[in-house]
């Protein structure tokens, strides 16, 4: 497996789970393209890793509910190495509120950044990606919670089950170009952001509950991202794989 002379453009890739993504990438030959939003110091820390491993790193920040800045995100990509070849859509944003006192501002900006984001960065790789002729990568993550529910993440939960539906989508619309896309759906990771996807839930206790009794290490949806991304998958599209110890199987 080698993503060797390609372009992968990593959202979110200044949190743990972006970087463990780009930087396996990076591993497998691929340049990248390293969007941050308000941790732009973490990201270039990740450019910088992925230069020892001897890729290209470039480092750009956006906010995803601002469509300018997206677009010009993925121009700068675009422009730096020609193209963008792999798009992980890992950028998204959490809250813990019941629906009752939930206010339409906080629903409209988990929903803009986690899915509205992600339709426009899709768009805008794959037109470039159709443009080139090149059968192109797009991966997705979503969430277990986009299959079960929770409590109190009303947006959160809405939002990465409309990940799931536009992954499916995009995948027919852009399967007679080559270009696959597929989402990845992470349970409970063992990084510092836990508690704001699992609010009501201890580390301890979610390791408890998940029948390999360990929460999930970042590098591990890194392997995963890259396989997809890579000619291996060429076949693989419109998939979910759950990544979560089959924590799927059980309930709190």
């Amino acid at each position: 497996m080698t993503l060797a002379r390609k372009t992968a453009l990593v959202t979110g890739a200044s949190g743990s789970l972006g970087r463990a993504i780009a930087l396996e990438l990076a591993r497998q030959g691929a340049d990248l393209v390293l969007h941050a939003f308000t941790h732009r110091d973490n990201a270039e820390a990740v450019a910088d890793e992925a230069r020892r491993a001897g890729s290209k790193a470039l480092v750009v920040v956006a906010d995803m509910r601002r469509p300018k800045e997206v677009e010009a995100m993925v121009q700068a990509g675009v422009k730096a190495f020609g193209g963008i070849d792999i798009l992980v859509n890992n950028a998204a944003v959490s809250g813990h509120e019941s629906f009752l006192t939930m206010s339409v501002e906080e629903w409209d900006r988990v929903l803009t950044v986690n899915l509205s984001g992600m339709f426009l960065c899709s768009k805008l790789a794959a037109e470039d990606m159709v443009r080139r002729h090149r059968q192109g990568r797009i991966i997705n993550i979503a969430s277990r919670d986009a299959m079960t529910g929770a409590e109190f993440m009303a947006h959160v939960v809405t939002s990465k089950m409309g990940v799931l539906g536009l992954t499916r989508c995009l995948a027919h619309d852009l399967g007679e170009y080559g270009i696959t896309v597929n989402a990845v759906a992470p349970g409970a990771f063992d990084v510092p952001t836990l508690d704001k996807w699992y609010p009501t839930l201890t580390g301890e206790r979610i390791a408890q509950l998940t029948p390999m009794k360990r929460l999930g290490l970042a590098g591990e949806i890194g392997k995963l991202c890259a396989f997809l991304a890579s000619d291996d998958a060429a076949f693989i599209t419109g998939q979910v794989i759950q990544i979560n110890g089959g924590l799927e199987m059980t309930t709190s």
